[in-house]
C-alpha cells in the first residue's frame, strides 16, 4: 500500500465515525422525554382511544366519550330507561268475563231403585238403587220405575267441551228402601241422595256440586215430597261447564262415609266429555 493511499483510507473511516456520531444525536434529539407531570394520569376520568377524521387515534377523557354517544344531549338520550314504578293500590285491569256457554244441553236424571243382576248364575244386588234418565221410566215420585225395556246400569251422559249441562235431578228412592246399612242399631240409613260430578266447574255456585260439605247449603236431594224444613227439595237442578275433555265419574254424595252403601248400591255412573266439535 502506497503512503499516498493510506491518510485517505484514515480521512474516510474518521468521516463515517463523525456521521454516525451525528445520526445519534440527532435521533436521541427527536424523542419525547417523558417528565412526571406528563406521567400524571387522573384516575377519575377513564380513557378511552377515538379514531379521528385524520385517522390518528387520540386520547379522551370519559366527560368526552359520553359527548361521542350522546351528541344531541336531548332529553330522551338523558331519560332513565328503567321503568316506572306501579303506583299502590292500581289495578292491571278489569277481571276476565266468564267463559260463554258453546252451547246448553239438559237431561233429566231420577234416582229409583230396582234389583241389579250381575250373572245368569243369579248372583244380585236385590236392593240395587240406579240413576235412570226421565224418559227411561214410567210413574213419578215414589212410584217411579224403569220401563219394562229397559235394564239397570251405571248411567252415562254426554257433553261436548264448552258446553254447559244442566241435570235436573229427582231422588225417587221410597224412604223404605234406605233400611240397608251398616250403622250398628240405625233403622235407616242416608236417606238424602245426589249427582256429583267430578272435574265440572259450577256454573251458578256451590249449590251445583250435588254434595253436603263444610259451611256451604245442602245439595242433596230430600226423599219426600215436600220434604222438611231445612232440607233441600226433592228435585234439584246441577249446571255444569265442561271444560276438558275425557271421562269423569259421577256419584251420589249423599252417604259419604259408605255405611248406608249407597255407591254400593249401583248409585255411579260417568259423564264423556267429547271434543268440541264432535257429534252424537
Amino acid at each position: 500500500m502506497s503512503g499516498k493511499s493510506l491518510p485517505a483510507l484514515l480521512v474516510r473511516q474518521l468521516g463515517l465515525v463523525v456521521f454516525f456520531f451525528l445520526t445519534a444525536t440527532l435521533s436521541s434529539a427527536q424523542t419525547a422525554v417523558k417528565t412526571p407531570e406528563a406521567l400524571k394520569i387522573d384516575s377519575r376520568a377513564p380513557t378511552t382511544s377515538r379514531v379521528t377524521e385524520t385517522g390518528v387515534a387520540n386520547t379522551a377523557t370519559a366527560s368526552d366519550t359520553t359527548a361521542a354517544v350522546r351528541p344531541d344531549n336531548s332529553e330522551a338520550n338523558l331519560k332513565d330507561p328503567s321503568p316506572e314504578p306501579v303506583k299502590s293500590g292500581s289495578t292491571a285491569g278489569p277481571e276476565p268475563a266468564p267463559t260463554p256457554c258453546n252451547r246448553n244441553i239438559s237431561a233429566e236424571v231420577v234416582a229409583l231403585p230396582h234389583p241389579i243382576m250381575l250373572n245368569r248364575l243369579g248372583a244380585s244386588v236385590p236392593d240395587g238403587l240406579v240413576f235412570a234418565l226421565k224418559g227411561d221410566t214410567l210413574g213419578s215420585g215414589a212410584n217411579a220405575r224403569l220401563k219394562p225395556d229397559k235394564r239397570p246400569r251405571p248411567i252415562v251422559l254426554r257433553a261436548n267441551v264448552g258446553d254447559c249441562l244442566t241435570i235436573t235431578f229427582t231422588n225417587s228412592i221410597p224412604e223404605t228402601n234406605f233400611g240397608t246399612t251398616k250403622v250398628s242399631g240405625a233403622s235407616t240409613g242416608t236417606t238424602e241422595v245426589s249427582l256429583h260430578v267430578q272435574g265440572m266447574e259450577w256454573v251458578k255456585g256451590s249449590d251445583d256440586d250435588g254434595s253436603f260439605v263444610g259451611t256451604n247449603n245442602s245439595s242433596l236431594a230430600s226423599v219426600a215430597n215436600p220434604s222438611p224444613t231445612p232440607m233441600p227439595p226433592q228435585t234439584l237442578t246441577y249446571t255444569l261447564y265442561a271444560k276438558e275433555e275425557g271421562t269423569f265419574l259421577l256419584y251420589t254424595m249423599g252417604d259419604t262415609s259408605t255405611q248406608g252403601i249407597q255407591l254400593q248400591r249401583g248409585l255411579f255412573g260417568a259423564l264423556n266429555v267429547e271434543p268440541q266439535d264432535a257429534e252424537w
